[in-house]
């Protein structure tokens, strides 16, 4: 019987519905989806080696004659079978525990291949760690053994040999073949195989050259399939009228920039150039601006939210936490001082009256500047007088809590703001349908901190003799979930045994995420004014605190932070003109914490941290969080393959900027294979 693309897995030979059950955890559930399950690695079984060549600890593929069983019974009814073989060299043991079955398919006389790993002992060579195949006929095809065997990623339940017989046997009565998507100017540019060869060759090569003959023809594929669907979002979206249009009035623009007391750097200039032409052109604007910590990207995003509210509409701006959000109000509101703009808050923890009247002033057209959290999606926040949307921290919100956002307005303007410098490979598969505008030139009055790796006792002197000098620490402690109440506990343990010993005599205080709105910012202002000297925290001023006085920090047992993280955290103290220092402390447990800090000690610059961050973290953490739009991919690796992942990126947007909807012949099968995979992952069904 022969087998199609399409059908249900459950009822190939030797699946059923429990089995069935097991592949739907590794997402298969049709034979497309099967044969699409790429291996991780592969085993090359093909020498045989003689027995009496095999040495200890050796892992290799023997093949001779079964001479004879022996079962010896072991306490609690439970067995073990010894399978003796022998191939004219010498003999070995295969040692079976509990599977008396082995003596049935294992039958004397018998010839085999067996591939395990041995051990020599006194009773001679032996295994109990290995995979057979008999031989019935010269010349037949092995799954197991003589050949390159791939070896995949498995759940619960199922083993290599079993999904290896799946996929030979389904490969071996396919009825129907892959469609080739890749356009033939690309394939025939790269020197690609054709799919129809490459996906039996990926499962089971005849050579190691096939198997990367095929292995780059998928994944060049794959990238291809995903870039070309960022490319069509990202021309769909070009071809939506904004229904408004803004002019450079500079009626509040020119005050404003005129009331700050520094020049824009080159680079907050290109980028407040690009949103611009971004926001005066006829289409909604999708740009990601990132830049180094402390570059001033908030000062580049209220320069856009001006220019769309002297035009008549609201701006507003989204922060992950409240503590962020709070910031960005207090930012605002120092900044815009003299303008004559209404600035609104809104966050999940107010006061019913307060949060009734915000929701008025929003929807009344009383309120210029809207600033606030998740508090924001909710339906009863009327935002269709919005012409700008910021998301700051965008990557801590989920893909439908954007569109919600992005919703609440016809064609909205949104810019999304990242303080984590993005690595080049993560922005082309994560925010490749959108611009992206970058700032690495810090103002020129910031001083680089100054980063050592030292002992608790050495810090806090330091630390207290900066205090006696006008400014204020940071002690950082670790925790591993914001939501995690272990925060508050072991904060609070530091914060009760430091403040009462190594800084008694000056005023400290405590923050963490689990305190409410009012305390936070209660603590915050406090710091701020001076009041308090110490600041004993969390990660929850990892972005968006500013206070220039802060010039110290330490962060306690820095292994238990990613190098970003560190980079963040750092960046808080980096602030003014104030010298400022960094104390890292904590054991080097691990050869990664070693790594991280030395990379962390050698260089400021967070593009090269990020990439380097990249590098230790590997591209599947980096990209597996699919909450946050990141795709799994089924082969590619977008670190090791980035040559792939530009040429992919490149043909893309050349092939869309040609046919925007694949209508051409040459591209109507790249168009069914992007929508097969990304219709709904990438909200694709507008473009049709």
């Amino acid at each position: 019987m022969r087998i199609g693309l399409e059908n249900d897995v459950r009822y190939l030979k030797g699946v059923g519905e429990v089995r069935a059950g097991l592949l739907a955890n590794l997402g298969i559930t049709k034979v497309r989806h099967l044969l699409s399950y790429f291996p991780q690695r592969y085993e090359d079984r093909r020498a045989v080696t003689q027995i009496a060549m095999v040495n200890d600890q050796d892992t290799a593929l023997v093949m001779g004659r079964i001479t004879a069983h022996q079962v010896i019974k072991l306490r609690k009814g439970k067995g073990l079978i010894k399978v003796l073989m022998e191939d004219g060299s010498g003999r070995l043991t295969l040692l079976g525990f509990n599977q008396p079955y082995l003596k049935k398919i294992l039958k004397k006389d018998s010839l085999v291949f067996v591939y395990g790993k041995f051990a020599r002992t006194s009773r001679g060579l032996e295994t109990s760690n290995f995979t057979y195949e008999s031989i019935k006929q010269e010349g037949e095809s092995h799954v197991n053994v003589d050949r390159i065997v791939p070896v995949y990623r498995l759940t619960a339940g199922l083993n290599q040999k079993w999904l290896r017989k799946i996929i030979f046997d389904t490969l071996g009565n396919l009825g129907e073949e892959f469609e080739e998507f890749i356009p033939a100017q690309i394939m025939e540019k790269e020197k690609l195989v054709g799919i129809n060869r490459a996906i039996p060759d990926i499962h089971f090569p005849a050579e190691t050259g096939d198997a990367a003959a095929a292995r780059k023809r998928l994944v060049l594929g794959e990238f291809l399939k995903f870039q070309t669907a960022l490319a069509m979002k990202r021309a769909g979206m070009r071809k939506v009228a904004k229904g408004r249009s803004y002019t450079l009035k500079k009626n509040i623009l020119t005050p404003f920039k005129n009331s700050l007391n520094f020049e824009f750097t080159r680079d907050q200039k290109k980028a407040i150039n690009e949103i611009f032409d971004d926001l005066m052109s006829e289409h909604p604007m999708r740009r990601l601006l990132q830049g180094e910590v402390g570059s001033g990207k908030t000062v580049v995003a209220l320069s856009a939210m001006l220019l769309v509210i002297e035009n008549g509409y609201m701006g507003v701006i989204v922060a992950p936490t409240e503590i962020l959000a709070e910031q960005h109000y207090y930012t605002c509101s120092a900044y815009l001082k003299g303008l004559g703009l209404r600035i609104s808050l809104l966050v999940g923890n107010m006061k019913k009256e307060a949060r009734k009247k915000t929701l008025s002033d929003i929807a009344g057209g009383r309120t210029d500047v809207v600033v606030g959290t998740h508090a924001l999606l909710q339906e009863d926040v009327d935002l269709s007088r919005a012409g700008i949307l910021v998301i700051d921290e965008q990557h801590k919100f989920g893909v439908r809590q954007k569109a919600v956002l992005a919703g609440k307005a016809e064609n909205i303007d949104i810019l999304s703001m990242s303080a984590t410098p993005i690595p080049r490979t993560v922005a082309m598969c994560t925010y490749g349908d959108l611009a992206v505008s970058t700032i690495k030139e810090l103002p020129k009055d910031r001083k680089t901190p100054v980063t050592k790796y030292s002992g608790e006792n050495s810090a806090y002197s330091f630390a207290v003799n900066q205090i006696k000098e006008g400014n204020l620490v940071y002690i950082v402690h670790p925790v591993i979930e914001v939501s995690d109440k272990t925060e508050s506990k072991s904060a609070e343990e530091r914060f009760l045994k430091l403040s009462r010993t190594v800084f008694r005599d000056y005023a400290s205080a405590l923050l963490h995420g689990r305190m409410s709105g009012p305390e936070k910012e209660g603590i915050m202002k406090g710091f701020a004014r001076g009041e308090y000297r110490v600041l004993f925290t969390t990660t929850v001023i990892e972005v968006g605190i500013d206070i220039p006085r802060a010039t110290v920090m330490i962060i306690e047992n820095f292994n238990r932070y990613g190098l970003a993280t560190l980079h963040q955290l750092r960046g808080r103290i980096a602030r003014s003109s104030r010298k400022p220092y960094c104390f890292l402390t904590g054991a080097v447990t691990t050869a990664e914490s070693k790594e991280r800090l030395r990379i962390i000690l050698s260089t400021n610059d967070g593009f090269k941290i990020a990439e380097e961050d990249l590098k230790l973290r590997g591209a599947g953490e980096m990209f597996g969080t699919r909450q946050h739009g990141m795709i799994d991919f089924a082969i590619g690796d977008p670190l090791e393959d980035f040559p792939l992942l530009e040429k992919a990126r490149h043909s893309a947007f050349e092939i869309v900027e040609k046919d925007r909807k694949l209508r051409m012949k040459e591209n109507v099968n790249l168009r069914k294979a992007v929508f097969r995979e990304y219709k709904n992952r990438l909200h694709l069904a507008q473009i049709s």
